[in-house]
């Protein structure tokens, strides 16, 4: 799925089907990715970027505990803990999955653990373009915590979220998270170590228990956007009506503002069931100059 682009990726990818409540499409969502006019080498010089993801047609394979990483990917997982491709599914999807045992956890992060995506500055006028979004389900909305988006380096260990709570770990991180209190609610949120988990946007969307219902949630940063909207959340291929502003950016106590993040996924049960988080596949872009 991924690879050199040098196109605008609307011209591929404008088949998305995304409604308000899940996407059937397998596509990268167009009103995203269409603000993108590289993913390779540019001829011209002056819109390189980085283009990268992951469809899981080589993934990662867990069973039981393990922190090794694997095919580029660190990885935490417990006891009866488990990470396995789909053995159907012809696209390639991923899925972690906890034991029915109380706060057990699964996490992936890219990199191996150490590895850069990228970072947004403080100062959110000077940054370079950022796009992210991935494409994933959930089997449980009950008593079960989850998170994906961008993480800190080594995002892949114990206690990514608390115990019971489901709150996420205190580390730098934006992206689309729950917790066991109020578990069909995903929310967009931002956290900076030793600060306060901020949500930007309360109820983003409503989780439903199923491993076919599949979402898209996404971001683009850019510096060129207005002060108000300088971080565009999407969901299903729609735009949020809330975003990120340059001041909450410059929030250096609480937004991740020149911390290198990386793809962080994971999932945690808040009781004795099992819970599952199934990603048919990521995608990161950020401009370089």
């Amino acid at each position: 799925m991924f690879g050199l682009l040098p196109n605008n990726l609307y011209i591929g990818h404008a088949a998305s089907e995304g409604t308000g409540t899940s996407d059937n499409s397998h596509q990268l969502s167009p009103r995203i990715w269409s603000q993108v006019k590289t993913g390779g080498m540019a001829t011209d010089h002056k819109n390189s970027g980085r283009f990268v993801g992951d469809d899981f047609m080589l993934a990662p394979a867990v069973s039981g505990a393990s922190t090794a990483a694997q095919n580029g990917y660190g990885i935490y997982s417990g006891t009866g803990d488990a990470i396995a491709s789909s053995a159907t599914d012809t696209d390639g999807v991923l899925t972690l999955t906890t034991a029915a045992t109380d706060n057990n956890e699964v996490w992936i992060t890219s990199g191996a653990n150490t590895g850069v995506l990228g970072s947004i500055p403080a100062d959110s006028a000077t940054g370079k373009m950022m796009a992210f979004e991935a494409r994933v389900a959930v089997s449980s909305v009950t008593d079960c915590a989850y998170f994906v988006g961008l993480g800190p380096t080594a995002g892949a260990g114990n206690n990514g979220k608390a115990d019971n709570t489901g709150a996420i770990a205190d580390s730098a991180h934006l992206g689309f998270d729950s917790e066991t209190g109020t578990p069909t609610a995903l929310d967009v949120i931002n956290m900076k170590a030793s600060g306060t988990k901020e949500e930007i946007i309360t109820g983003a969307h409503t989780l439903t228990a199923s491993a076919t219902t599949f979402i898209k949630v996404g971001f683009v940063y850019n510096p060129a956007f207005p002060e108000a909207k300088r971080i565009k959340f999407y969901i299903n291929n729609i735009e949020q009506s809330t975003y990120a502003t340059h001041d909450h950016i410059a929030d250096t106590t609480n937004f991740p503002g020149g911390v290198a993040l990386a793809f962080k996924a994971g999932v945690k049960t808040g009781a004795g069931a099992a819970a599952a988080l199934s990603i048919d596949w990521w995608a990161f872009y950020q401009a370089d100059n």
